[in-house]
């Protein structure tokens, strides 16, 4: 394996990481904000009785904007390989 492609291996599993541990945060707030207890373990929510649970959207949502920050991520990071290397667009 050469070096770039462990580079773009690295960027890719630290962006995916980072998302996932950010759509469970935003999970964990949300059961917060409503009420529950959040479980580390389980990584799911325990809410009071009479309030409804956390629907599919919501979660789905959680996933979407972890999604979002994991792109941005590997972006960034992405961008700033390049520019370490110089093999980034020149400016003139």
């Amino acid at each position: 394996m050469n070096r770039r492609s462990l580079i773009v291996l690295l960027i890719g599993v630290l962006a995916s990481i980072l998302g996932l541990l950010a759509a469970t945060r935003l999970r964990a707030r949300r059961c917060d904000s409503l009420g529950g207890t959040w479980d580390d373990a389980r990584r799911s929510c325990h809410l009071p009785a009479g309030i409804a649970g956390e629907t599919t959207l919501q979660t789905l949502g959680s996933y979407t904007l972890g999604a979002a920050l994991a792109v941005l991520v590997a972006f960034m990071l992405w961008r700033a390989y390049l520019a370490a290397t110089g093999r980034g667009p020149r400016r003139q």
